[in-house]
This record gives C-alpha cells, structure tokens and sequence, in this order.
C-alpha cells in the first residue's frame, strides 16, 4: 500500500512539472506573438513611410 501511494505521489509531482513547463511554454508563445504583431506593425507602417516618401519623389521628378 505504501508503494502505491508512492507511485500516486511521484505522478503527481510529475503531473505538476509537466503542468508548470507547459504554463512557460503558452508564456513564451505569447511573447513570441506580441513580437511578431510589432514587427509587423513596424512593417506596415514603414510600407506607408515608403509610399508616401515615393509620392514625394514622383512630385519632384515630374515637377
């Protein structure tokens, strides 16, 4: 009986590991997609940056 309660206590504790390494993961996923949406942001609004600038130049070459 004692051993069964044994091998109960160490699943559990593995259960909590697995658990808590998992929490970590979601965690660095998050983060990872909060990057990735900035850099993407960054990367629209330099797109703009590159329109606007190409208007520019269009204007002063044709003006």
């Amino acid at each position: 009986m004692k051993i069964f309660i044994r091998c109960i206590k160490t699943l559990a504790g593995r259960a909590k590991t697995l658990v808590s390494r998992a929490k970590t993961l979601i965690g660095s996923v998050k983060i990872l997609m909060g990057s990735i949406k900035t850099l993407v942001s960054r990367a629209k609004i330099l797109a703009r940056r590159a329109k606007t600038l190409a208007c520019y130049s269009k204007r002063i070459i044709s003006g």
